[in-house]
């Protein structure tokens, strides 16, 4: 069996951290958020 390498910062506990179902869920508050915004300062 063949050993198959990834990048170290590509981990399973790296994607379970990053909680992108929840980000998902905050995208539309975000989106409001920003339509609302009168001037954007980047």
């Amino acid at each position: 069996m063949k050993k198959v390498f990834i990048l170290s910062w590509f981990d399973k506990s790296t994607v379970k951290h990053l909680r992108l179902p929840f980000s998902f869920y905050l995208m539309p508050v975000f989106l409001f958020a920003l339509s609302q915004a009168g001037s954007i300062n980047g």
